[in-house]
């Protein structure tokens, strides 16, 4: 099966049913108001802001999320999350004091800002000029047979590993994602990737077979393996054992399956309107046979390459907001 042959359509979110009208005097008015009215309100003032930022060039959006993202901060000051992010600064970051770990949560909401605000104008952020790829030469690997995993996190604007791959590679790419709770804002990221040639598909219970049926006729594919799994991330480790399930576990048993080569990777973000792709040293398939000891190995493998990454980058790590220890 080519990825071509699959319908665009088939990468659409699902979205939830429209509670009716009944269940304004069935006990359930606050799914109702919710779905037609909060949300709506919500989607309108999204969609709005997604139009706005993307006739602008790359700097002037950056500069636009850089303030607002610290009156999100403000705003979410006192909720639950917060306080995570203040321990994984703690736990990842040892070697700041107070004032410097202050400083880095103040930092993560101006780039958290930025991150959004670019979204809509990742064309430019990709064009030749702004966006810098180390390690091209790897690329060219991905395009020798196919069965690539691009192994990414989520520093700085990192769906410009999708317009790398499109600009970049004859092979086909795909990616799985999790859509975002609001229907409106995962519509923006449909219409967004069907105008990039992007294609990445929801979770479902076929996609395993469709994923290996697309591996083994030469495709390549993108796991974020710094994805949220029951509310929290799960990698890179930091010193915790690995876990039984997440994306990056999902990732590393198919590959173990396909015999993919792994290819780490990374976006940093260096100016407002410039970026870094970094290609690390891809990690060939091999041993170990058993696919438990495969997981565990290089998972390990992949978390001490990825910790001092991030750890240096932490402003730029949008997990961090997920980090539950």
């Amino acid at each position: 099966m080519r990825l071509e042959d699959i319908p665009f359509e088939a990468t659409r979110a699902p979205e939830p049913p429209a509670p009716p009208l009944s269940a304004l005097w069935r006990g359930q008015a606050r799914d109702w108001l919710r779905f037609h009215l909060a949300d709506r309100i919500e989607g309108l003032a999204q969609v709005a802001l997604y139009h706005a930022l993307r006739p602008m060039p790359p700097e002037l959006a950056a500069a636009l999320g850089r303030g607002l993202g610290p009156v999100v901060g403000w705003l979410d000051r006192r909720r639950p999350y917060v306080e995570y992010m203040r321990r994984a600064i703690r736990l990842i970051r040892p070697d700041l004091d107070a004032a410097g770990q202050a400083a880095l949560l103040a930092e993560w909401w101006r780039q958290t800002g930025m991150t959004h605000a670019l979204y809509p104008v990742l064309e430019k952020l990709a064009a030749p000029g702004r966006l810098t790829i180390h390690g091209a030469e790897r690329l060219r690997l991905a395009d020798e047979r196919g069965g690539t995993f691009f192994l990414m996190v989520h520093l700085g604007s990192w769906e410009l590993i999708a317009d790398v791959a499109v600009a970049h590679l004859r092979r086909p790419v795909f990616g799985v994602y999790e859509p975002q709770p609001s229907r409106f804002q995962n519509r923006l990221i449909f219409a967004g990737r069907r105008r990039r040639g992007v294609r990445v598909f929801p979770p479902s219970r076929t996609l395993p077979m469709l994923m290996i049926r697309l591996i083994r006729a030469g495709s390549n594919a993108c796991f974020f393996i710094d994805e949220v799994r029951r509310g929290q991330c799960r990698f890179p480790l930091w010193g915790a054992p690995v876990p039984e399930r997440a994306n990056l576990v999902f990732a590393l048993r198919l590959a173990h399956r396909l015999g993919a080569r792994l290819q780490p990777g990374y976006v940093l973000r260096t100016a407002p309107g410039r970026a870094e792709f970094h290609l690390m040293e891809p990690i060939e398939p091999g041993a170990p046979a058993d696919p438990d000891a495969f997981v565990r190995q290089h998972a390990r493998r992949l978390s001490a390459l990825f910790e001092p990454v991030i750890a240096a980058h932490l402003e730029q790590w949008y997990m961090l907001k997920d980090m539950r220890r």
